[in-house]
């Protein structure tokens, strides 16, 4: 059982995106939609072609998110409340997946079954915010960007809640 292993870095501070770096080489590239837009996020390859799309639906009092591939839906994810956990739910066409956290928001394993398909560590150090992502080799490694991403999301969201 083979891991390959990727970094997220964060750039910008207004206009963030992010850039998937694997051996030190450019992979893919995400950022908002539009400008002002918190809702759609796309994942673009090195060229620019958008590959994936995450979107965040209107929900009152619920976190969920779809991602799509082109206009295929190829997961709806669902946060799972509880007070010592940031859990995600994920019903997928390639399976059901669940993502487990610590509570301090760092580390993440996402699970299919008892399975572990990929790990994630978040680093939170003003300005280095980045990723560390080790991803099954027999798992699809643009929807487990898109799952680990959807986590950022989904602290972004909650840490937004907390200050109001």
């Amino acid at each position: 059982m083979d891991f390959n292993f990727y970094t997220i870095l964060s750039k910008g501070f207004f206009n963030r995106t992010y850039e998937v770096y694997k051996d030190d080489t450019l992979r893919f590239r995400i950022r908002k939609a539009s400008w002002f837009s918190l809702n759609k996020f796309i994942i673009e390859d090195q060229n620019g072609l958008e590959m994936l799309q995450i979107i965040r639906p209107m929900a009152f009092l619920k976190i969920k998110f779809r991602i799509r591939k082109f206009d295929e839906i190829l997961a709806e994810v669902e946060r799972e409340i509880s007070l010592t956990k940031n859990n995600l739910v994920i019903y997928s066409k390639y399976g059901d997946y669940f993502v487990s956290g610590k509570f301090s928001r760092k580390d993440f394993t996402i699970l299919k079954g008892s399975d572990e398909v990929a790990k994630v560590s978040r680093k939170d150090k003003f300005p280095l915010r980045n990723y560390g992502i080790a991803i099954k080799d027999t798992e699809d490694e643009l929807f487990m960007i898109g799952i680990a991403f959807t986590l950022e999301i989904m602290i972004r969201i909650l840490k937004a809640r907390t200050r109001q």
